[in-house]
């Protein structure tokens, strides 16, 4: 299974990180970007915790929405979100995503709640 995650750069809840990559098929491969905050989490979490294999899209500011829609559209399997409001360019993505029919969940936590 091909897993495009993104976490916002506010995400700090490594504990719902867990809860939600447990749940992918051993044998995932995890397609995060390279930013720095909850990405980074997602991808130490995916990596050394859950052994799941990671794969990472270099990215900046500018093109981070562009280059993960690409990755949605390169046979994704499903897609997870972790979104601290529904202006971040990850809630964006995940709207997306679900209009193209790729199974997504979207975890959505106000930042500092």
């Amino acid at each position: 299974m091909r897993a495009v995650v993104a976490a916002s750069k506010h995400w700090l809840d490594g504990e719902l990180i867990r809860q939600h990559l447990v749940q992918l098929p051993v044998s995932s491969t995890v397609v995060i970007s390279d930013r720095n905050g909850g990405d980074t989490l997602v991808a130490k979490i995916a990596e050394e915790e859950m052994a799941l294999h990671v794969e990472k899209v270099t990215v900046n500011e500018e093109n981070f929405r562009k280059k993960m829609i690409s990755e949605v559209n390169d046979e994704a399997d499903s897609a997870l979100f972790f979104c601290c409001s529904e202006s971040e360019d990850e809630y964006l993505i995940s709207k997306y995503a679900r209009t193209h029919r790729i199974p997504t969940e979207v975890v959505l936590e106000k930042f500092g709640t």
